[in-house]
């Protein structure tokens, strides 16, 4: 398996992870080939936002 296709398996085994713990995720397809900074996950909870690069 490359890196590439851990990278992506690691961001949905996180994506699961938030929502089985009722954090509401999204996961943002194809982030890592912008010339500009996006992030891998958007996920919020009780009016908090994170925005996370895997």
């Amino acid at each position: 398996m490359g890196v590439r296709r851990k990278g992506i398996r690691a961001e949905r085994d996180l994506l699961e992870r938030f929502w089985s713990l009722g954090i509401g995720a999204v996961r943002v397809a194809g982030s890592g080939v912008s010339a500009h900074p996006s992030a891998d996950i958007v996920a919020g909870f009780r009016g908090r936002i994170a925005i996370i690069e895997v």
